[in-house]
């Protein structure tokens, strides 16, 4: 679900005078299927949006959070569970064997604004985080910091924080089918989804659900449009090597942490010489990950979209653990 989205429900519930139960993995270990960042909002009328790694554990949260809703004593509990079969206190009823901190905060009208102020900094692509702790939660506006940050001294004294808008975006080259399929499977992935092309009708016929931006525009005038951090991920899927080549001159020297060109093998090879011959480091050039997506004999743009997808997913998730 799009991180707008959610926010977008929340706030109707409470202008509603509803209230709502924000349940979020504010720390993770081992095999635990929920990751810190997961969250998940629990109404009223007994639906949840959002997930907190799914199974036995989340059907527990949710039961727990509907008595949460109707006490109104409470609003706002720390809880930590023990994914193991030898688990004596706090077992979670799963077996993977790892760990999981969850805090529950129950969210009223008095909160309505903070929804608001989160979901204008997201739209306008700013910063913003939110602190929670054991006296509830805030927004603050603190440039420079960790995605996620967390302190557990214990139940009484803790404090999580998380940046919202450091948005994973993907910068899609190519309107066509394959740019088309690529923009439909990363929205299912929670990305930013920007697609370029010089062909209106071509934008014209991405379905709106899967692109948040639609950008028409020369080929050859990009390089501008990207940004450069860490969350920046582009795919070049246009009609041509012509324009595979102009897209790419203008990305392969930016700081960017996936840049990917589909083509074939003999295609790669051809345009990768033809930017050597023009100055073009072989360093630079090693960076692009052309043939483009992962080798699974992908035929169909669908195909090819998540072998796209699931590059893209090994390298940003490098760094998590799986054991």
């Amino acid at each position: 679900m799009k991180e707008t989205k959610f926010w977008e429900i929340i706030l109707s519930e409470l202008q509603q005078g509803r209230n709502v139960i924000l349940c979020t993995v504010v720390q993770s270990e081992l095999s635990s299927p929920g990751r810190a960042g997961f969250k998940m909002a629990v109404f009223e009328k007994g639906n949840t949006i959002g997930t907190i790694g799914g199974g036995f554990l989340e059907y527990k949260i949710i039961r727990y959070s509907h008595n949460y809703l109707n006490d109104k004593n409470k609003v706002n509990e720390i809880l930590k569970f023990i994914h193991s079969e030898n688990a004596e206190e706090k077992a979670s009823g799963m077996i993977c064997e790892g760990s999981i901190i969850i805090n529950l905060q129950k969210f009223g009208s008095s909160l309505k604004g903070l929804i608001v102020e989160i979901l204008n900094c997201i739209k306008e692509g700013k910063e913003i985080g939110i602190r929670l702790n054991q006296f509830g939660i805030e927004s603050f506006k603190l440039y420079g910091r960790e995605k996620i940050f967390f302190a557990h001294k214990d139940d009484s004294d803790w404090i999580y924080e998380e940046i919202l808008s450091l948005k994973d975006t993907i910068y899609i080259f190519g309107a066509g089918h394959v740019g088309s399929a690529v923009a439909k499977v990363f929205s299912f992935l929670n990305f930013y989804v920007k697609i370029f092309d010089d062909r209106k009708e071509f934008l014209d016929k991405i379905d709106n659900n899967y692109c948040d931006e639609k950008i028409l525009c020369k080929f050859d005038e990009i390089a501008d449009l990207v940004n450069e951090n860490q969350n920046t991920f582009a795919v070049i899927v246009t009609r041509g090597h012509k324009f595979d080549k102009i897209v790419l001159k203008q990305l392969v020297n930016k700081n960017i942490t996936y840049l990917g060109m589909m083509g074939s093998k003999a295609k790669v090879n051809k345009l990768f010489n033809e930017l050597l011959n023009e100055g073009i480091s072989e360093e630079l050039l090693k960076r692009v990950h052309a043939p483009i997506g992962l080798s699974i004999s992908s035929q169909t743009p669908e195909e090819i979209a998540i072998s796209i997808a699931a590059e893209i997913i090994k390298i940003k998730n490098k760094e998590v653990k799986t054991d």
